[in-house]
């Protein structure tokens, strides 16, 4: 087969050998197969070319196409192939040629009745099959001791003992070195022995798989006429259950002893007790320390002698009956009495023990002092009951008050009411009484009257302040009253502030003052009602004019610098100010700092309570800052554009 690598004419050489040709690229796809090929394999011209050649053969002993490709090439051999994609199964010798467009592969047909391998091949399958077949741990190795076939429990003992191969199959150890999963230096020893004049199987127990004295190994050549020593025949015995049995039974004496410390040690009291006559069999050190007895004077003693008689019908009726029904008891609440008489609560929780046949033979129960939380208990019944006195208590308190808040909020819309129906009432002589006056004053200004004209302009002037004092007790009673509707509309916001400005200009120039208007280029309109809007800047310019002599009243609106969509009027004064304890009360209605300053300038204390008011109808709100003799400055901040 050797001479097939020689270059000559591919194709000749194979038909004088009467050998298939197929050639690969170096992604494994066929590109060619010659009739032969495909006589060989079964597979259809059309069906072989264009696919991958790991597609339709696989490697005889296992592994991947491409890996046993290489491999062989590096060595010289030839391959073993299982073309399965045909009519047929067929075993092949494959021979491959690297060439510069990728692999060139002879197939010779071994599955040939008359061919001399066919034998030997059937044989090697059965002793395959008879290999995974057999319940002894068993490895074929090859010549250089790797494993070539095992079965699965010589898989599992490796990967029960041969960290790290921690579940691998059978698949995955073939290709593996013996002396690598084994893990013992006795192996290179027993190694030697298979080429010596009479090779014999080898048993030993040491350090293997990573145990101590856990496996016992057989090692016995395979011989090959003619050649000598082919492989090896490996078997593993896992005497690991032999040694976990010993470490059992020490594990059990150790854990006896640790179960008595454990059992004498525990905080709560532990009984075993017999379930036909309910009397202690045994009892930790525990229950002698809590109830004052000897362990000799419990022994034997009924368990109705330590319950006290207040617990004796809930035992009998309860616990006793649950234990026989259930075979367990959980959490059952019981008075004990101790050797001098005082009692104490415990939790009782018990278990029945159980035999091969189901019956009970004896019952394990644990009392847990709980003394301490029943007398928490019990306070705690008693704060309970405090509480659902006080708060009954406080509900009747609760009803009174809400019965108070309604007359309050009653009578609050009753004088709303009456506020708005007698201003609507006083509103309409007081019109009249200054219609008349204009029309005296103007007929005095014709006539000369000078005497007449002062005295009609102090009736035009009282009248107007009377007329503003109960417009604003009607907004305010409309406000509280719920009646007050807004309108919401896009304002030029430059127009509104230049009229309202407009028209309080000759009472801000009247104290000797400067007014400045400062409008941010970033403003254009907002959406709100433009009465509200212009009441409340009226209002706030109004104060500012009356509390301001030779200074500056100032109107800025800018953006909210802390809230997107958001804007901010903002009206200062260099006037009096007002003092701190006042700032939180001024926008109160009726409210006002200094009564004498106050007649001077005059108002009502309504300006600011009907401002505030007016910004949460809004959306909005007011905020204030003043230091006395510095000035004021108060923010509205509105919604540019708020939901309807």
């Amino acid at each position: 087969m050797a001479d097939l690598a020689k270059p000559v004419g591919a194709a000749g050489a194979a038909e004088a050998l009467r050998l298939g040709l197929v050639r690969i690229d170096d992604a494994m796809t066929v590109v060619d197969a010659d009739e032969r090929a495909c006589a060989l394999t079964t597979i259809a011209r059309e069906e072989f070319v264009g696919r991958r050649l790991d597609s339709v053969a696989t490697p005889r002993d296992g592994g991947t196409l491409p890996e046993r490709l290489r491999l062989a090439w590096r060595a010289g051999l030839d391959t073993l192939v299982l073309f399965h994609a045909g009519e047929r199964d067929v075993l092949c010798r494959a021979v491959f040629v690297l060439t510069d467009s990728g692999w060139t592969a002879w197939l010779d047909d071994l599955s040939r009745d008359e061919h001399p391998l066919r034998d030997a091949t059937l044989l090697a399958r059965a002793v395959r099959e008879l290999v995974v077949a057999i319940p002894t741990a068993v490895a074929v190795l090859d010549p250089a001791l790797r494993v070539e076939q095992c079965n699965a429990r010589f898989a599992d003992i490796v990967s029960v003992h041969g960290t790290p191969d921690v579940g691998v199959t059978p698949a995955e150890l073939r290709g593996r070195s013996a002396a690598d999963l084994l893990k013992t230096d006795d192996f290179a020893a027993l190694v030697r022995t298979l080429s010596e004049p009479f090779p014999h199987s080898w048993w030993f127990k040491g350090r293997t798989l990573g145990i101590d004295g856990s496996v016992a190994v057989s090692l016995r050549p395979i011989a090959t006429a003619g050649v000598g020593v082919g492989g090896a025949l490996l078997t593993l015995e896992d005497l690991s259950a032999e040694d976990e049995l010993r470490a059992t039974t020490q594990a059990l004496r150790h854990s006896e002893r640790k179960y008595r410390e454990l059992y004498d040690g525990v905080p709560d009291m532990l009984l075993s007790i017999d379930p036909e006559t309910l009397r202690v069999v045994a009892c930790n050190h525990t229950v002698e320390r809590v109830l004052g007895y000897t362990r000799d004077e419990l022994i034997g003693r009924s368990l109705s002698e330590l319950y006290h008689p207040d617990s004796h019908q809930y035992w009998r009726d309860e616990v006793v009956r649950e234990f026989r029904e259930s075979g367990r008891v959980r959490d059952a609440e019981l008075k004990v009495t101790r050797k001098d008489g005082s009692t104490l609560w415990v939790s009782l929780n018990a278990s029945a023990v159980r035999d091969a046949r189901g019956r009970v033979v004896a019952s394990t129960s644990s009392w847990r002092d709980i003394s301490d939380w029943k007398a928490a208990e019990t306070r705690l019944e008693q704060s309970d009951e405090e509480l659902r006195r006080s708060s009954i208590r406080l509900e009747q308190q609760n009803e009174d008050l809400r019965l108070a808040r309604d007359a309050a909020e009653a009578a609050n819309r009753a004088k709303s009411r009456f506020l708005a129906n007698i201003s609507h009432e006083l509103r309409t002589p007081l019109n009249a009484v200054i219609g008349y006056a204009e029309l005296i004053a103007e007929e005095a200004e014709l006539e000369r009257f000078e005497e007449v004209k002062e005295d009609v302009g102090k009736i035009q002037q009282s009248g107007t302040h009377l007329l503003d004092l109960i417009n604003g007790i009607l907004d305010l009673s409309r406000i509280e009253a719920g009646t007050m509707s807004v309108d919401l509309e896009v304002l030029e916001v430059e127009p509104l502030v230049a009229s309202v400005v407009d028209a309080l200009r000759p009472a801000i120039e009247r104290g000797r003052n400067t007014i400045e208007v400062r409008i941010d280029a970033g403003v254009t309109t907002i959406r709100t009602d433009r009465t509200r809007l212009r009441q409340i800047l009226l209002n706030l310019l109004s104060n500012a004019a009356n509390f301001t002599s030779e200074g500056t009243v100032a109107v800025d609106v800018v953006p909210d610098p802390d809230e997107t969509g958001w804007m901010t009027f903002a009206i200062t004064d260099t006037g009096v100010g007002i003092p701190l304890e006042h700032q939180q009360t001024v926008f109160l209605p009726f409210h006002q700092v200094d009564m004498s300053t106050t007649r001077t300038v005059g108002g009502t204390g309504l300006g600011l309570a009907i401002t505030r008011s007016n910004c949460q109808m809004l959306g909005g709100w007011v905020e204030l800052a003043s230091e006395m003799d510095v000035g004021t400055c108060v923010r509205v901040h509105l919604p540019s554009r708020p939901v309807d």
